[in-house]
Parts: structure tokens; sequence; C-alpha cells
């Protein structure tokens, strides 16, 4: 049998987590300012078109821009949405401490100018929950159901419901968990979209996974990889692959596994992504070999040779 991860529990909360943060939208959120200011909105198109590429470096680069034009103005809304839209490429970036003042200054800055804080709140709770401040989440979470301004919608709700459900799986309480994941899927009802869906099937997951229901799991994390693909959130699809790819190796259908890592190191590829790319396609190669599976080796290692080439003529 291949090697598998000493503990595949741990390894799919913390695949599952960084990507998770940012599944509740399609990019960092967009809170119109009360007068345009071009120099403010040239930096912010150029961010929100990076984000949306996964080029996050240079997305956060533009939005610290935007966000010294917005403090130089002194204009609430503008500076709440950029630092708002910077913390949230810090997170992606998983420089969670780095986050956590810029959202601080955004929740001031909305207050000042008017619009519900829920979302704010949501990251905050949020990026505390990632640095490991389950505390301080909790005090967001409560801020946010306590506050009248906060003005939580039911797909807020939602994300909050997840975020304590990701807290209850890290602490391995999986019936509070699966308690959690069932109030979510109710506040938010039948309609809907694409992206907190996702997160649903995500913590579904990583609960069928603690309890080692290997089957679910990777329904699951089907589900979820369909989800994200529906949403564009294509960046996201590598790591739904891979965690579907170790349930399979789970339940021993080495056919379905290796399909999953490979398609999963093909997407990191194809993102410029190299360490995913090399690790997720080692592992699809082990798993194919052993299942005797010569036209996906082959496919594997042709996929090998295309990065190490790419990767030897950027060098």
């Amino acid at each position: 049998m291949t090697s598998k991860p000493a503990n595949l529990v741990s390894y799919v909360i913390l695949c599952l987590g960084a990507p998770l943060v940012f599944i509740g939208c399609a990019g960092p959120k967009r809170v119109p300012p009360i007068e345009a200011d071009r120099a403010f909105t040239e930096a912010t198109i150029a961010a929100r078109a990076a984000f949306q590429q996964n080029r996050l470096d240079q997305a956060a680069a533009l939005y610290e821009i935007a966000l010294r034009r917005a403090r130089a103005l002194d204009e609430s809304s503008m500076i709440g949405e950029a630092a708002y839209n910077l913390a949230a490429c810090r997170l992606r970036l998983q420089q969670h401490e780095r986050a956590r003042p810029l959202l601080t200054e955004a929740g001031h800055a909305l207050a000042r100018s008017g619009p519900a804080l829920a979302d704010v709140l949501i990251l905050q709770a949020r990026a505390a929950h990632l640095a490991g401040d389950d505390s301080e989440a909790r005090a967001f979470i409560q801020q946010l159901r306590g506050d009248p301004s906060a003005q939580p919608t039911p797909a807020q709700l939602c994300q909050v419901a997840i975020i304590e459900g990701q807290t209850a799986c890290k602490n391995q309480d999986w019936v509070l968990a699966t308690d959690l994941l069932r109030q979510a899927r109710e506040v938010l009802g039948p309609g809907a979209g694409s992206l907190l869906k996702a997160q649903l099937a995500g913590l579904a997951a990583t609960i069928a996974l603690g309890t080692r229901d290997f089957r679910t799991a990777a329904a699951s994390l089907d589900q979820r990889a369909a989800l994200l693909r529906e949403a564009k959130q294509y960046w996201a699809l590598g790591a739904a692959l891979a965690q579907a790819g170790e349930a399979y190796r789970e339940l021993e259908e080495y056919g379905l596994a290796a399909d999953h890592l490979y398609r999963a190191a093909r997407c990191a590829a194809g993102w410029g992504e190299t360490a995913s790319t090399k690790r997720w396609a080692q592992a699809a190669l082990a798993i194919a070999r052993q299942a005797d599976d010569a036209l996906l080796s082959e496919l594997i290692q042709g996929l090998l040779l295309e990065f190490a080439e790419d990767n030897a003529v950027e060098d």
C-alpha cells in the first residue's frame, strides 16, 4: 500500500481552512465610495483583477496603493473597502497577523461611513480562527450576533456557523460540528449560491474524515470541487481534488484516487504552483502504478516531464 499522511483529518482541516475563508464571495468585498477618485478606482480595479487571477502578491501591492490614497483623502468608505480587501489578500497569503489590524481599521472606518459591519466581523472572526485565537474569534461572532448595526443576513449567519463548525472540528468535537453543519444548512435554505454550498460541502467532508466515513468524505469533496468550478473559483480546485483523492485512497479505490490526484496536479500546474504540482503528481503516479493503470501513468509522467521542462526554461 502506498504511504498516507500521518493524520489525514488534520491534513484536510488545514487544507480546507484557508481556501474556505474566501469562498463566501467571488472576491474581496466592494463598498462603493461616496465620490469616485481616479487614482483609488484604478488601483482597486487592477487589484481586483489580480486577485481573481490568483496573483495575490500583486493584488496586495495594489490594494496598499488604494489604501494609502483613501487615507490621504480621509474618506471612510474608501478606507474601509481598501483595508478589507487588503486583509482578504493577506489571509489568502496566510499572513494572518498582518490581516488582523487591517480588519480593525476596516471595521472602524465602516462604522463611520454607515454600511453594515457583518462582512468585516466575519472576516475578523476567520482571521482570529486561522491565527489560532479561537476566543477572539468567538468574541467577534458574539459582536456580530449582538450588535444591531451588524445586520447579518442568512448567508452571513451560515458563514458564522461554518467558522464555529471548523473550530469544533479542530477540537475533534464531531457531535458539535455535525450540529453546526445542520444549523448552517437550515439558516441558509435551498436557495444558496454555489460558493456557500462549497463551504458546506467542505465542512461536511472534514466531519466525515474525522469520523472515518471516507465514502461520505469523498462524495462531499467531489461535490465541493463541482461547486467551486460552478462558482468559477478555479484557484481552489486543486486542493479539493487532491483531498478527494486522499479519501479515495483510504477507500482503497486506487483508480479514482490516482485520477483525482492527477487532475489536482494538472490544475496546480496551470496556476504555476510548483510544490503542489510535484507533490500531487508524484502521489498520483505511485497510486496509478499500484492500480496497474498504464494510460494514467503515462499521462502523469508526461505532466511531470512537461513541468520539469517548463521550470528548466524559467530557471
